[in-house]
């Protein structure tokens, strides 16, 4: 289920977004997982009801091109570059996030997989707290906050190419303020791919820092 550690949501309204809106019938208790919460829905039949989502504008994984390749903990082996549509890690999280949005929660931190995008379901006030409760795999992780109002597919793929590139420089660290530090991502698409480049070929520089706990 989605929870928040030591945040302020209201159950019910959590179970709303779980149940997505949809004529399911009667539930004499929330769901046990998102999964519980679509089961039996129509029309369909029981299970989930595609849905449909457009790229946003310029989106690069509209395009064809080869997929990345990911080894077990979310390293990149392969060239990352565009893929004919988003992968489904992508869509795990951008949906985690956006049910946590709806929720009505508006701050902190969640932890997700590098490999397929899962976790995400506990909320943490702060990045030293979330990584701290990852132990002992807290590498296998990157955090991200909830500040930004939504997160589209297309934006979900992009944060986890440039998080996983970057996966070996901002390694977490329990023991340092803030749980560690993290690459500052710049602000244009063309100068994230610089960064990027420059990790790759070991030309140009990266910032590092401490992001401050969204409140």
């Amino acid at each position: 289920m989605l929870t928040t550690k030591g945040l302020q949501t209201d159950p019910r309204r959590v179970a709303s977004v779980l149940s997505g809106g949809l004529s399911c019938g009667e539930r004499d208790s929330p769901p046990a997982s998102p999964q519980d919460a679509f089961s039996g829905c129509r029309p369909g039949g029981p299970g989930l009801l595609p849905v449909l989502t457009a790229h946003d504008p310029g989106c690069r994984w509209a395009r064809a091109g080869a997929e990345a390749q990911i080894s077990e903990h979310g390293r990149v082996t392969g060239q990352a570059s565009t893929g004919a549509g988003h992968s489904d890690a992508a869509k795990r999280f951008s949906d985690t996030y956006n049910l946590h949005r709806a929720a009505g929660v508006t701050c902190g931190w969640i932890a997700v997989r590098y490999f397929d995008g899962s976790g995400g379901a506990d909320v943490y006030p702060s990045r030293a707290e979330a990584v701290a409760a990852m132990w002992p795999w807290e590498d296998d992780y990157f955090y991200a906050t909830l500040t930004a109002p939504s997160m589209s597919v297309c934006a979900a793929d992009s944060v986890l190419r440039f998080k996983r590139v970057m996966s070996e420089m901002e390694r977490p660290d329990r023991d340092a303020p803030g749980g560690g530090l993290e690459v500052i991502p710049r602000l244009t698409r063309e100068d994230q791919e610089a960064q990027i480049a420059a990790v790759r070929t070991g030309a140009g520089h990266i910032a590092l820092g401490r992001r401050k706990d969204p409140r």
